[in-house]
Formats: C-alpha cells, sequence, structure tokens
C-alpha cells in the first residue's frame, strides 16, 4: 500500500494534470467555465428547493438544507464510483504504452470530483444563508465529514475499478446499484419516517447512512453528530480504504491482460 502511494506521489505532476483536465473539459469553450462549478449547483438546488418545497410539501422544516445535506455528499460518492469504475478501462491506452502507476486513474476522479462537492457545498452555505439559517459551531466538524466521505469514496473506487477490469458486466450493473442505493439511502425522507417499517432494517445497515450522517448532524440539524455514529462512519471509511487498497494492490499487475 505505501509502495503505492509512493509512486503515486512521484507522479505527482501526471496526477495535478489529470485532475486540471477532469476540471476544466467538462466546461471547456462556454462562458462561465469553471464558475458553473459553483453556478449549476445553486440553480439545481433553488429549483429543487421550489419543486420539492412548495409544490409536493414534504412536511419537514427548512426542506432545501435538509435534502441536499445528503444528497451533495450522495452525488459525489455515486458520481464518482459509476466514473471510477471505467477509469481503468478508459485508460487502455496509457496503460498499455507507458508506464503509469494504475491507481494514478481512480485517484483522478476521486480528486476532481472531490473539488466540485468544494463548489457545491459552497453554494449550499449561500441558500442557507439566503434564507436566514444561522451558521453554528456544528459546521467546524465538517472538515472531518469530507475526510471521511474522501477515505471512504476512494477505497469503494479502487475496488469498483479493478472490478470492472475482469467482469465487464459490472459497468451496468453500476447504475443499477447506485438507484437502489440511493432509496435504500435517507436522503429524501427522514429516518424516523421509517422507523416503523420492514425498510428501516435495511437502511439502518446501510453504510452510506452513517456518511451522510456527518453532513446532515451539522448541516441540517445544526449539532455535532452522536459519537457512536461518528466512531462507525470512521470504522467504514477506514475499512473500505483498506479494502480497497488491497484489492488493488493484489490485482494490478494482471490489468493489463485484461484490457
Amino acid at each position: 500500500m505505501v509502495y503505492m502511494y509512493k509512486e503515486l506521489f512521484r507522479f505527482s505532476y501526471v496526477l495535478k494534470n489529470f485532475i486540471r483536465q477532469e476540471l476544466t473539459v467538462k466546461y471547456k469553450r462556454s462562458f462561465f467555465g469553471l464558475l458553473w462549478s459553483l453556478l449549476n449547483p445553486i440553480l439545481t438546488m433553488s429549483i429543487s428547493a421550489i419543486v420539492f418545497g412548495s409544490i409536493m410539501r414534504f412536511k419537514i422544516e427548512d426542506f432545501a438544507v435538509f435534502i441536499f445535506s445528503g444528497l451533495l455528499p450522495f452525488n459525489y460518492f455515486g458520481g464518482t464510483v459509476q466514473s471510477a469504475t471505467m477509469s481503468l478501462i478508459g485508460s487502455e491506452g496509457f496503460i498499455k504504452k507507458i508506464y503509469i502507476p494504475k491507481i494514478l486513474f481512480p485517484v483522478s476522479l476521486v480528486v476532481s470530483n472531490f473539488v466540485n462537492l468544494l463548489f457545491s457545498m459552497t453554494a449550499l452555505f449561500f441558500i442557507m444563508l439566503f434564507i436566514n439559517i444561522e451558521l453554528n459551531l456544528a459546521l467546524f466538524f465538517l472538515p472531518l465529514s469530507f475526510f471521511i466521505l474522501f477515505i471512504f469514496t476512494l477505497g469503494i473506487s479502487l475496488i469498483f475499478s479493478i472490478v470492472n477490469v475482469f467482469f465487464r458486466d459490472f459497468t451496468y450493473l453500476i447504475g443499477v446499484f447506485l438507484t437502489g442505493l440511493y432509496y435504500l439511502t435517507p436522503i429524501l425522507y427522514p429516518l424516523d419516517y421509517i422507523r416503523d417499517t420492514p425498510l428501516y432494517g435495511i437502511v439502518i445497515y446501510n453504510p452510506i447512512t452513517y456518511i451522510i450522517d456527518m453532513f446532515r448532524y451539522p448541516l441540517y440539524l445544526r449539532e455535532f453528530p452522536p459519537l457512536e455514529i461518528t466512531l462507525t462512519a470512521i470504522a467504514i471509511s477506514v475499512i473500505s480504504f483498506i479494502v480497497g487498497n488491497q484489492v488493488f494492490k493484489k490485482y494490478e499487475k494482471e490489468i493489463v491482460f485484461y484490457l
């Protein structure tokens, strides 16, 4: 594991270029350029807040903050994992022609999408200020929330990128998996709303539920997450990171034979 990250550090200039490319190509030749990373989430959140909060009339106070405190971290996880799943196959030309640490490809996507997440969270803060929600001390917990989410997403991305090389059908299953996971994560509904239903027993064992709580407590409930939930989220992210790195290290030398 240490060797892989030493190699990643040695090729840090390549990693930086890949990250820069991921961030700039998306909005290439657009008038606002990278500024769309901030404008897009603001516009999306504003429209969604009107639709869900006014038309559908959910009985949840500050529904815009409630939904996006869960939706933004989940979208980061889901979008990153889905793109990282194709990262090695999509980089076949690089891998076969020159030596580049293979871990660089999924890592560059995890990092570049993380930058976009920071822009999206900044947009959420603007909305919170706009609707007169007071900032609180619990927000100082968010750096740990971001770190937990990043480590967890990186671990899963490494696993899925390897799995997809050996089992190409996984490409088509990942979308279905993420859709199911979305509805089994308390993003659109509070966990208390399903406490007396059979679904509760499934959702409570969903690891993403604890990751979402790392954001929902400080952003929506304006309080620090309970210690039990925090320790569970940390444990989940550490296990994901360790397993992801071990799987990637074990199979990375065989990747080129399956591309």
